[in-house]
């Protein structure tokens, strides 16, 4: 037996793209289904939908209105120099390419928000087709295997939250603290390793495509030397870094790996193929650097507002069922290096060994086992765990390679790519300081190498233990199909407003209250004053309305000439108890605003709003729920 799912006699090549085709439609009608469904089925008792779904949708809507809207930002400062309408405040690729979809929806007189959700599925759809067409051409006998682990493979996360479901868990006040690492990259929306994850997420699954497209026309250059092939390989690259600039050069690492073990190159060619393909990906990256100088306190904004490591435990946790398997399947993977990339590929062997190692007796040693944590441990140990380099070499000269069938194995350059990109997510180098360039985000590649490491694995298993093999099988789809119902059901769907959108605020943008439904409907136009903290930023939600204007939401980062965290702190600073009523008029003439919206959840301070109802400048017209909102007078 081959594999699963690669034996010719059950799947020959009708079934095996029907078999493709199913998957992709399965996964990639998640969006359309929801941002259909959402505003037309009865809304959880108490609540109203609040025009967004997770909590980037604001972005992507704001996007969509580039061209209908003449390039207006309704994040723009009111006095701003340079306007409240412009494609300098539009400043990244991908907004335009919202752009277009919207102009499209306003020719076909389609909701945006209905359109966002075909979008994102069309995105999802092509982002999978590619990883299938680089699983072919990359190792053809494990692509349906590792396609379906990449599909539909999960960790824990999901069956747990059954679990405490069926015990009550959810109900005690500690379950967040302890369930957030089951949920974090398993169960939330986001730019993680599993495509699922990614299906709200256009300005990544498109990018991610082309990405994918590049490598595998890269692979294929490499096997028959045709050069129109590498130019399609370039053009793609320079499209996927172009279009995120994040994503691109990580991919190109895995092509620049790919030329490097090539055994049958020549130093010069090889050279040649660098400096093309790098080439490339900096001109990709270089015209979206261009356009970011049109608005350059995004770049200041981003750099300020976020930072992270990717959190080891709930990775394993996302990952549970594959490190029965991967780690064996790695080290075999190295094997097939040459010898100055397979020292170097144990060197980062070794230090990852010893950061997991001292990770977890730090973990131990503070009592963090159940939660917390994960980034004090990181920066506490990823310096001293460089000293593992010294045993990684030592282990590169005992561990000589063996003998194997090559076609069944993880291809050796997927495997250094996934143990280099696995080092950068998981560390913060200089006791912290590489946090600031947001190694996090290196998670997103992990997921193909992975795929087709827990393919191998189980390939190889099914020939010796079928039946362990088929558990393992069992487990992978069943947990990854759990946690794909609970993420778009429950975490960002219909059904968790009272349950996971609670407990986890974050993901709490879908649905407002109706008071909070009543409070906005007084509003008209003008510039609205909201919260800066809390969840939803209604700052985010009154700009879905047509004449409504914010001082701050999470938009203020991408359309705006404003430094993000100088104006949440700010706004913070106006909702405070002890904040003087000078302070408060002052940012009321700054920013023009015409209404003051204190929410009805999450509330304001009692001490907050009596501070704004005894203020002269301010009048009273909408009261709901323990919120309300004030016009300013002229």
């Amino acid at each position: 037996m081959e594999s699963l799912l690669s034996q010719t006699r059950f799947m020959g090549p009708r079934l095996r793209w029907l078999y493709v085709a199913i998957l992709i439609l399965v996964l990639s009608s998640i969006e359309p289904l929801l941002h259909w469904g959402i505003p037309r089925i009865p809304s959880p008792a108490g609540a109203v939908h609040s025009g967004l779904h997770t909590v980037d949708t604001y972005a992507y809507m704001a996007a969509l209105r580039y061209y209908p809207d003449g390039k207006f930002s309704p994040y723009a400062h009111c006095h701003s120099s340079r306007g409240d309408s412009g494609g300098h405040l539009y400043a990244l690729p991908h907004h335009r390419l919202y752009g277009i979809a919207g102009y499209i929806a306003q020719k076909l007189s389609c909701s945006p928000f209905l359109f966002l959700g075909f979008l994102n599925g069309a995105g999802l759809a092509f982002f999978l087709f590619s990883s299938y067409i680089l699983f072919r051409t990359s190792a053809p006998r494990l692509a349906d295997s590792a396609f379906l682990i990449f599909c539909l493979g999960g960790g824990i996360g999901g069956i747990a939250f059954c679990t405490a479901c069926y015990f009550g868990w959810v109900d005690n006040p500690e379950f967040s603290r302890y369930f957030l690492r089951y949920f974090v990259y398993e169960l939330n929306e986001g730019a993680r390793f599993q495509p699922y994850l990614l299906a709200a997420r256009f300005y990544y699954t498109f990018p991610l495509a082309f990405a994918c497209f590049s490598l595998a026309f890269l692979l294929r250059f490499l096997q028959t030397g045709t050069r129109y092939i590498f130019g399609i390989s370039c053009l793609c690259i320079l499209l996927s870094s172009f279009l995120n600039m994040r994503v691109g050069p990580m991919v190109w690492a895995g092509g620049m790996l790919a030329i490097a073990v090539h055994p049958k190159l020549l130093f010069t060619r090889r050279l040649l193929l660098w400096g093309g393909y790098g080439l490339a990906c900096a001109v990709g990256v270089g015209m979206t650097i261009r356009m970011l100088t049109m608005n350059p306190e995004l770049s200041q904004s981003v750099f300020q507002s976020l930072s992270g490591i990717m959190w080891l435990l709930p990775f394993i946790s996302a990952t549970f069922f594959y490190w029965l398997l991967v780690p064996g399947e790695l080290r075999r993977s190295l094997d097939f290096l040459p010898s100055p990339f397979r020292y170097g590929a144990y060197a980062v062997l070794g230090y990852l060994t010893v950061y997991i190692i001292s990770y977890l007796g730090y973990q131990a040693y503070q009592g963090n086992w159940f939660y917390g944590g994960d980034t004090s441990a990181a920066i506490a140990v990823s310096d001293y765990a460089l000293l593992g380099i010294l045993p990684g070499l030592l282990a590169a000269w005992f561990f000589k390679p063996k003998a194997v069938d090559l076609e069944k194995t993880t291809p050796s350059w997927m495997g250094v790519w996934f143990l280099c990109f696995l080092a950068l997510s998981l560390s913060a180098f200089g006791h912290g300081w590489f946090l600031q360039f947001m190694p996090q985000r290196c998670m997103v590649v992990l997921g193909i190498p992975l795929s087709i490491l827990v393919a191998a694995s189980l390939n190889r298993l099914q020939h010796s233990f079928p039946k362990i093999s088929y558990a393992v099988w069992a487990c992978i789809l069943i947990a990854g199909g759990t946690s794909i119902i609970v993420t778009w059901g429950v975490a960002h769907g219909p059904f968790g407003h009272h349950t996971v959108q609670r407990i986890f605020p974050w993901t709490n943008y879908l649905y407002i209250t109706q008071d909070d439904a009543a409070l906005l409907e007084s509003l008209e136009e003008g510039v609205v004053l909201a919260p800066s903290l809390g969840d939803p930023l209604f700052g985010d939600v009154a700009v879905q309305r047509a004449g409504l204007r914010t001082v701050y939401g999470n938009g203020t980062m991408d359309y705006s000439h404003q430094v993000m965290p100088e104006v949440r702190k700010a706004v913070f600073d106006f909702f405070q108890p002890k904040t003087s009523e000078g302070f408060r008029k002052k940012m009321l003439q700054k920013w023009c605003v015409r209404y003051v919206y204190c929410p009805a959840f999450p509330p304001v301070r009692k001490s907050v709003l009596a501070s704004l109802r005894s203020m002269p400048v301010l009048h009273e017209i909408a009261a709901a729920g323990g919120g309300a909102v004030f016009e300013v007078l002229p």
